[in-house]
């Protein structure tokens, strides 16, 4: 089973994603703060990353850097309610691999989930 982390500061949105997803059939972790989604990607080594940006104690690009340095594999979904052209390139610079804006696009979000998750299924089948 794929491990999926949520990493987001608003408690009704955090909540929301890891039913959404959980019933999509991942494990799904949750961190409020960046620094409990750095412990976490330490701890659990998520394959996916669904991350906001701007949280109240650690930027989101940090934890993205981090993330990418734990493992460059993961794939890093950035949501995120600022429309900064500039954000978006830096996020992609450090290697998110979609950027998305809130609110939600839910079903994009679960398209991209599942796309990610189909190739890491493959790759991991191919590996055995």
């Amino acid at each position: 089973m794929l491990k999926l982390l949520v990493v987001e500061d608003q408690k009704t949105i955090l909540e929301e994603l890891v039913e959404v997803l959980e019933k999509q059939g991942y494990a799904v972790f949750k961190a409020p703060t960046g620094k409990e989604a750095i412990a976490l990607i330490h701890e659990q080594k998520p394959q996916i990353i669904i991350l906001d940006l701007y949280l109240d104690d650690i930027s989101g690009l940090n934890v993205l850097k981090e993330a990418k340095t734990v493992n460059p594999k993961t794939c890093v979904i950035v949501l995120t309610g600022f429309d900064v052209e500039s954000t978006k390139e830096k996020a992609l610079a450090l290697g998110a691999d979609y950027f998305l804006r809130k609110p939600i696009p839910w079903t994009m979000l679960k398209e991209y989930v599942a796309e990610v998750s189909k190739g890491i299924m493959e790759k991991n089948n191919g590996q055995s």
